[in-house]
C-alpha cells in the first residue's frame, strides 16, 4: 500500500485505526453473507434431510465444489466433512443393525433341524 500524508499506509496509520476496524468488520460481514449464500445456493428451501449414504455423498460433493471455488471457507468444509463421516458411520451401523435383526427374526422362526 502506498503511504499517505502521515507517512503510513492505511494498514499501519495509527490515526486510521477506527477506519481500519470498520473495514475489517464490513469485510467479515460481507464474507459471512457470501458463505451463507454459498450453502443455500443449492436450492435448499428447508432443513437438510440426509437419510441415505447417497444424500450424504451429494452434500459432500457440493461442499467440495464450494470449497474449491472459494465460496465456502475451508474450515467450514472440513467441519461438514467430519460431520458427514460421522453420519455415514451411523447410517451404516443402523443398516447393519436392521439386517442383523432380520436375520435373528428368521432364525427364531425356523424349526431346528
Amino acid at each position: 500500500m502506498k503511504p499517505g500524508a502521515s507517512g503510513y499506509c492505511f494498514a499501519h496509520d495509527p490515526e486510521r485505526a477506527t477506519a481500519r476496524t470498520d473495514a475489517r468488520r464490513r469485510g467479515g460481514l460481507r464474507r459471512a453473507g457470501l458463505l451463507a449464500r454459498a450453502v443455500l445456493d443449492e436450492g435448499d428451501a428447508g432443513p437438510l434431510e440426509l437419510r441415505t449414504p447417497d444424500e450424504v455423498r451429494g452434500l459432500l460433493a457440493a461442499t467440495i465444489r464450494h470449497a474449491q471455488t472459494g465460496r465456502l471457507d475451508c474450515r467450514i468444509a472440513a467441519t461438514v466433512g467430519q460431520l458427514a463421516g460421522v453420519l455415514l458411520r451411523a447410517l451404516e451401523q443402523g443398516d447393519l443393525e436392521s439386517r442383523l435383526a432380520a436375520i435373528e427374526a428368521t432364525m427364531t422362526t425356523r424349526r431346528p433341524l
